[in-house]
């Protein structure tokens, strides 16, 4: 488990549950936004890192998240945070907090990790997938999230933000594609479908390692 790091009322190790990697990051960025850190500051920034006391409890499948006791789950998705969490989570120390966090869960059963790059940080998953959208559909998506939550922003400023991190993302190379991504194109498709386009790959790997599993297991006997 890493450091840090508590975890209540984990899922079964036989459920199939999610990790979204950027609750991590926007929590980091919360807990810097209410003790006042300054993020370009290395030993402002490394203290926080240290000192934060992030516990994940499970209500359901769904991961609630808190910063010294108290609930922030509420407060991840808001646009606020999403501008602020593009300022720390670039520092290789946020991201080996964050990423730390994320293993240490993932560790405890089976997950479904949804986030970019995240071939680099598990390297021999059961599948990867890529969902990729027309930057315009994901602006899109962002804002009507945003207005649900009752956001008081517009749509050119949730745009100018996602064009920030896509540039940003674009530079560090999280847009890098890996062999083992199975890229699936959702600008045009409902959730359900790229839900079954998914399934149907999975249950393909997983007779196919069924059957490599077999093959090795009588090559043995011979």
């Amino acid at each position: 488990m890493a450091k840090g790091l508590r975890c209540a009322n984990l899922p079964k190790k036989s459920d199939l549950n999610i990790l979204i990697p950027v609750r991590f990051f926007r929590s980091i960025a919360v807990y810097f936004q209410d003790q006042g850190i300054n993020e370009q500051n290395e030993v402002q920034r490394a203290n926080a890192l240290n000192k934060m006391n992030l516990t994940v409890e499970y209500m359901g499948k769904e991961p609630h998240i808190f910063l010294d006791g108290k609930d922030v789950t509420n407060r991840l998705p808001l646009q606020t945070t999403e501008r602020y969490v593009s300022k720390v989570s670039p520092f290789p120390d946020v991201r080996l907090r964050a990423y730390g966090i994320l293993k240490g869960i993932a560790s405890t059963g089976n997950f479904v990790v949804d986030g970019r790059a995240m071939h680099k940080v598990f390297t021999n998953p059961l599948a990867a997938f890529r969902l990729e959208a027309e930057f315009e559909e994901r602006v899109r998506r962002i804002f009507l999230r945003a207005i649900a939550n009752g956001e008081n922003v517009t749509y050119e400023e949730v745009y100018a933000d996602a064009k920030q991190r896509e540039e940003r993302d674009q530079k560090n190379g999280r847009f890098e594609k890996s062999p083992i991504e199975t890229v699936i194109v959702t600008t045009n498709i409902t959730a359900n479908k790229v839900s079954k386009i998914m399934k149907k790959h999975l249950l393909r790997t997983q007779s196919e390692s069924y059957k490599r599993k077999e093959t090795r297991e009588n090559a043995c006997q011979l």
